[in-house]
This record gives C-alpha cells, structure tokens and sequence, in this order.
C-alpha cells in the first residue's frame, strides 16, 4: 500500500523537472525557429521593397542612360552587352550607351540593407571579396527583338533579382517585365 502524505517525492520532482525541461526544450526551439523565419521575411519585404524602387527608379529615368546619373548607381559593378564588368565610382552620363546589347548592374547591400560600395572589379562578381557584401541586387535589362513592323525600338525585358550571398540557394526576390523607353529610338 502506497502512503501519501500530501507531499512530492524526491523521484516525483525529479520526472515532473525532467517532462518540464524537455517541453521547455521543444518551446525553445519553436522560438528560435520562428525568429529565424521572421528575420527571413524581413529581409525577403525589404528586398521586394528594393527590387520594385530600382523598377520605379528605371521607369522615371525614361531612358538607361538617365539611371547612370542617379546616386541609384554608384558603387555597383556594371557591365554592357557580354562585356567585361567596371565599377562606376560616381554618377555618370554615358552618351553613347550600347542599348541594343542591354546591360548588367550588381548593386551590394550589407547585413543592415545599406548599399556597400565596391572599390574594384570583381572577377566574379557573385562572390565579391568584399566582407560587408551579404545581399547582391542583379538588374539585367535586354532589348526585345522584332521583325519588319513588328520591331519595336526601346521596348525592353526587366529582370531584377535580389540574393542572400550566406545561403546558397535560389533568389529570394525574382520580379521580371516588360519597359518602354521612348528616348531610345533617338540614341540609336
């Protein structure tokens, strides 16, 4: 027959410590999990956020070459066509942007989204050495062909991705349209 006393046993406290610190264990991780997924999603709105300014950005220039004189630019790699790849250090006006080739741009945020300024090219550019480099804006813009009427000068395709260069994996921002630039027709 079992006596009891009103009171715990040292085996009782002992179990109800033990069922308490693995269910603390699992809350715990249940915690951490969720920060993680919420620093995720931030960092997923701030670079949708990113993405749809360079697009405004784009479309107010109404014209490629006006976006080289925006502070937009500065400090990212950028390369015409299938050409090599060069820092632009400071706005500049091209006057003679190969538009038919389109262009590249690779702008870098570091961890608290602030733009990092490159200082030289990059051999690769989607692995720069520069440590405070952890997110990487890439803007592809190439111009859409046609035939005979069909051929539509300035309209182009946008492709704007953003990447989190600590983890492998996909873009955590993907966003692509279509632009017209009237000016255009003028510089070719």
């Amino acid at each position: 027959m079992i006596y009891k006393s009103g009171r715990f046993s040292l085996l009782e406290m002992i179990i109800a410590l033990g069922m308490i610190s693995i269910a603390g264990i699992f809350i715990l991780q249940m915690f951490l999990a969720s920060d993680k997924l919420n620093a995720r999603a931030g960092d997923m709105d701030t670079a949708s956020f990113i993405a749809m300014s360079t697009l405004e950005e784009l479309k107010a220039s109404y014209d490629p070459n006006r976006l080289f004189n925006t502070e937009f630019v500065e400090g990212s790699q950028v390369a015409f066509g299938q050409g090599t790849f060069f820092v632009i250090d400071e706005r500049m006006e091209f006057a003679s942007f190969e538009f038919w080739n389109g262009f590249r741009l690779y702008k870098y945020y570091d961890a608290n989204w602030q733009p990092a300024h490159l200082q030289i090219v990059e051999d690769e550019p989607s692995a720069p050495q520069n440590e405070d480099a952890v997110f990487k804006l890439a803007l592809y813009l190439t111009p859409l062909e046609g035939e005979g009427d069909t051929a539509i000068i300035g309209l182009v395709s946008v492709s704007i991705y953003v990447w989190d260069l600590r983890n492998v994996g996909g873009p955590i921002v993907d966003f692509s349209t279509k632009l017209y630039f009237p000016q255009v027709g003028e510089l070719i």
